[in-house]
């Protein structure tokens, strides 16, 4: 297997006003100012580290614009744009398609078949393998797609139950 670097940069979409309207995970209200304050902890953060954080406005059109990391699955120079909302969020995977190839100069590949459905929130990679959800937002061809795209890496997909995504339900430090 290859060796993996460091992480280098972070893309980020700041919190829009409408992000209010978003049913969180647990069924709670969200609370505009402190999800502001959070993300920007989030930014120092990474920074912190060293980080080069790219910062995308607000996009008031869409609420979900936050949940960025959904829009594609990155490594190794390769980001797999997703299908997101099982496409309903095709304006924030092209920014984000825009700004890995523009700003960033990543090799963009796209989801090998129309019927494929992949959230990047579905995918958690633990530097040796992918698991990769199946549910409301990803099915077996989305998670096909992670395994073809780095083969080097075993791909074990996890049948889901209910809404929540996987990275809602399971990470790593």
């Amino acid at each position: 297997m290859p060796s993996l670097g460091r992480y280098t940069h972070a893309l980020v979409s700041r919190v829009p006003s409408s992000y209010v309207s978003v049913n969180s995970v647990d069924g709670a209200c969200i609370d505009f100012e402190q999800a502001k304050m959070q993300q920007e902890n989030l930014v120092r953060c990474l920074r912190a580290l060293n980080i080069d954080v790219l910062e995308l406005p607000p996009d008031e059109d869409s609420p979900c614009s936050v949940f960025i990391n959904e829009c594609a699955v990155v490594m190794q120079g390769l980001a797999l744009i997703c299908r997101p909302g099982n496409g309903s969020r095709s304006s924030d995977v092209a920014t984000v398609r825009a700004v890995l190839r523009k700003e960033l100069g990543l090799t963009i590949l796209e989801l090998e078949s129309p019927t494929a459905l992949l959230n990047g929130s579905d995918v958690l990679f633990t530097g040796r393998e992918f698991f990769v959800g199946i549910g409301k937002e990803t099915n077996t061809e989305g998670a096909l797609c992670v395994a073809n795209t780095w083969p080097e890496y075993p791909c074990t997909p996890i049948k889901l139950e209910g809404t929540k995504r996987l990275r809602d339900r399971i990470t790593m430090a």
